[in-house]
């Protein structure tokens, strides 16, 4: 357990939908509980740090307490001790409506600015599958990330997938007792979260001197380069010590989904007019390689049949992660190099975790 002055600090407004039907039991329920205070034990706590909400369900929905209930790590762990188990049939629909509808409400501590997140755990496939997936659509359509957490073999991986953003943001594991085995993971993963959405806009942020990441080109630099400049997650840069100079005229490459390629030339990217040429190609981008500068990966997203976009170029300090499942293909996203690190160590016997700086290793992995 990390202390609170060393925990995540990143603004976030987490909700936790945790399963209560009667397939639990009193004990796993219990479990269930003290891994989500074992979990925001990890993270600070605040209206400029994460804020947490915890919603049970089974035949039907209580709200334990909203995000802005309590304000403090060990205001949030009193009311999870609070928490009370309901039992009845695992209508997941209805919690993922609440979330939707309720949860992030202003009124309720939801901020415009935080990242919004929900976790479910659940132990079984709900009570009304069509209505879950409608639901989940619903809530991932508005903008919330949505990580699903299964625990034992009751579960479904198809209503998982369903659940979750995508299949990167679904966990399972065996059973409650070793739900303290992802618990560093998930964690790390959901104080990222608002970072991993942070991408620059344009493939050469780093051939730009820095100070074009400050007044008069803040407003530029935020739109196309946040990511390189420093303005993920609320952050910013440190102010340059000279002012910036105009610019000489550079060529920005981007991907223009899902296979095209548009080229943006530019005098002065954030205050002239930008002269658009946009040209078309078949063929799949390769690492962008620059004398003396940083690669850049060009990680493909891949559902779970392969079927492949090459449409993301990860960040500086991004790898392409390749996820691979017990009975499933592979999936692919950018993330942070350490992340991808750390989830190497944490993941289970029935998969595997690869992590790919160029082409060529996502050829080793993915034969494409």
């Amino acid at each position: 357990r990390r202390p609170p002055s060393e925990g995540c600090n990143s603004k976030l407004d987490i909700v936790f939908l945790l399963d209560s039907s009667s397939s639990e039991g009193p004990a796993n329920f219990k479990k269930q509980v003290q891994f989500v205070e074992n979990f925001v034990n990890q993270f600070n706590v605040g209206p400029d740090a994460a804020q947490f909400s915890v919603v049970t369900f089974s035949t039907t929905v209580h709200n334990e307490f909203y995000l802005n209930t309590h304000s403090t790590v060990s205001g949030v762990v009193r009311g999870i001790h609070k928490v009370i188990y309901h039992t009845g049939q695992t209508y997941t629909d209805k919690a993922l409506n609440h979330a939707h509808r309720v949860s992030f409400k202003p009124q309720h501590g939801g901020r415009p600015d935080a990242e919004k997140i929900v976790i479910v755990l659940t132990d079984g496939i709900s009570a009304d599958p069509t209505h879950t997936r409608i639901q989940a659509k619903a809530l991932n359509a508005s903008g919330v990330e949505v990580i699903a957490v299964g625990i034992g073999s009751s579960v479904s991986n198809t209503e998982l997938n369903a659940i979750a953003s995508d299949s990167s943001h679904v966990f399972k594991v065996q059973d409650f007792d070793i739900l303290n085995s992802i618990q560093n993971l998930l964690t790390n993963v959901t104080c990222h979260q608002a970072d991993l959405l942070c991408i620059d806009k344009v493939d050469n942020c780093f051939q730009f001197p820095s100070t074009y990441c400050f007044a008069p080109y803040e407003a530029w630099a935020k739109t196309n380069c946040p990511h390189f400049c420093g303005y993920c997650n609320g952050g910013s840069p440190t102010p340059p010590k000279t002012s910036p100079t105009t610019p000489t005229t550079t060529k920005l490459t981007t991907t223009k989904p899902p296979t095209t390629t548009t080229k943006l030339t530019t005098t002065r990217p954030p205050t002239t007019t930008t002269k658009l040429t946009t040209t078309t190609t078949a063929t799949i981008p390769t690492t962008l390689t620059t004398s003396g500068s940083p690669n850049t990966t060009v990680c493909p997203t891949c559902d779970e049949n392969l079927t492949c976009v090459w449409d993301q170029r990860c960040g500086l300090d991004e790898v392409c992660m390749v996820r691979s499942v017990s009975g499933r293909q592979f999936s692919t996203h950018c993330i942070r190099k350490d992340d991808c690190e750390i989830m190497k160590d944490f993941v289970q016997s029935n998969g595997e975790i690869f992590c790919c700086h160029d082409r060529a290793c996502l050829k080793t992995y993915l034969g494409i």
